[in-house]
C-alpha cells in the first residue's frame, strides 16, 4: 500500500500552524454505503469507524500510532461501487480559511475494462494533526487505465 504523508505549513496572524494528514488505513469493502465524511476524535469513535472500515473483512493495525488527544480520525467514503475496481486514496491536503480540506481521488475501473460482479464500498482513514480546525473533502475521481487487461 502507497502512503501518502503531506505536510503543509501555513502562515497565521498568531504563528506558524502545521496541518498534517496522513492516510492510516483503507478498504474497498466498507460498511459506508452512502459518501460521506466521519470524525473520530475519542477511542470509541475510532474504534468504531475502524470496524466500519473494515466491515467486509480484513481488519488490519492502524498503519502508525495514534494519539486522539493530540489528533483525530477522518473516515472518508465513497458509497456503494456498482462493481470491483474502484479505490479511494488520500491524494493530498489544503487550507482554506481555518478549515482543513483533504484531497481524496476515487479510482474508477476505465470503460471496456473488465471487473469483479460485487458491490464495493470503498473507504479511507486519515490521521488529521490537531483537534480543531473544521474537516472538510474534496473528492475527484480518475480512471485507471493501467490495470485494464
Amino acid at each position: 500500500m502507497i502512503r501518502l504523508a503531506v505536510t503543509l505549513a501555513v502562515m497565521a496572524a498568531a504563528g506558524v500552524i502545521v496541518h498534517d494528514a496522513i492516510e492510516i488505513g483503507h478498504s474497498a469493502t466498507s460498511g459506508w454505503h452512502r459518501p460521506g465524511l466521519v470524525i473520530a476524535g475519542d477511542s470509541a469513535a475510532m474504534q468504531a469507524g475502524w470496524r466500519t472500515l473494515f466491515a467486509g473483512g480484513g481488519t488490519v493495525a492502524p498503519s502508525r500510532n495514534i494519539s486522539l488527544r493530540l489528533n483525530r480520525v477522518a473516515f472518508v467514503a465513497a458509497g456503494d461501487q456498482r462493481s470491483g475496481g474502484f479505490r479511494f486514496a488520500l491524494t493530498g491536503y489544503r487550507t482554506r480559511h481555518d478549515s482543513l480540506l483533504l484531497e481524496v481521488t476515487l479510482t474508477t475501473p476505465a470503460p471496456g475494462c473488465s471487473v469483479t460482479q460485487e458491490i464495493t464500498s470503498p473507504a479511507i482513514a486519515v490521521s488529521v494533526a490537531g483537534r480543531t480546525a473544521p474537516i472538510g473533502v474534496i473528492s475527484h475521481e480518475r480512471a485507471d487505465t493501467t490495470r485494464c487487461h
